[in-house]
This record gives C-alpha cells, structure tokens and sequence, in this order.
C-alpha cells in the first residue's frame, strides 16, 4: 500500500528546502525555539497549502522557519480536527481515539475557558 504523500512533501524532498532547512537550523544551533531542548524539526509557522506551496516567500523564507523540538511541533499541531503525532522521522503519524484522549481534550477545552 502506497503511503500517502503529504502537503507540500515535493518541497520537502528538494535540494533547496534540503539546503534552507539545514541552514536555519543550524543558525538556531539545533535548539528548540520555545522550550530550548534539542530539536529536530524546521517547522513552517505559516502551514503549507495548496494555495502556497509554489510561493518561495512562504516555502523556503527563513523568516517563517522555527527551529522546534518533537514535543513543541506535537503541541503546534494537536490542535487539529484529527489527532496526530509526530514519529521520529517528523512523519505525520495518526492517534487512534481512545476514551483516555478524549478525556483529555474535554479537559484541556474546560481549561481553556477558564479565567486564570
């Protein structure tokens, strides 16, 4: 079975993105932008689509690179309609639903409402 390609993963597979990646990453010396533990992943602040993928300013701009750790790209993306994670290869990798995970998501929603 075919894996499914993700947005954007014939930038992701070019010399030039190779070539942005590795130098904003190492500009930040491999260090988590919002945690400061090691990182792994060259995140995109401004999410691939469609629309942009063909955009340079948005695909391969320093300036919407952040330098992020597993645990911090996790976070970025939790917020999204399917539960996903991120394996050890920064592969997209879907959350089977459990009763413990959507336990968790009425709690973290309860707290959002919260006026701390």
């Amino acid at each position: 079975m075919a894996r499914k390609r993700r947005t954007g993963q014939k930038i992701y597979d070019s010399a030039a993105w190779e070539k942005t990646r590795r130098a904003y990453m190492e500009s930040r010396h491999y260090i988590c932008e919002r945690c400061g533990k090691p990182a792994q992943i060259c995140h995109h602040k401004e999410y691939l689509t469609a629309c942009n993928l063909n955009n340079p300013h948005i695909t391969l701009d320093q300036a919407n690179l952040e330098c992020l750790c597993h645990e911090c790209h996790n976070r970025e993306h939790e917020s999204s309609r399917e539960p996903i994670t991120f394996n050890a290869s920064a592969e997209i990798v879907k959350v089977k639903p459990t009763a413990e995970l959507e336990e968790f998501a009425d709690a973290r929603a309860a707290i959002a409402t919260m006026n701390f």
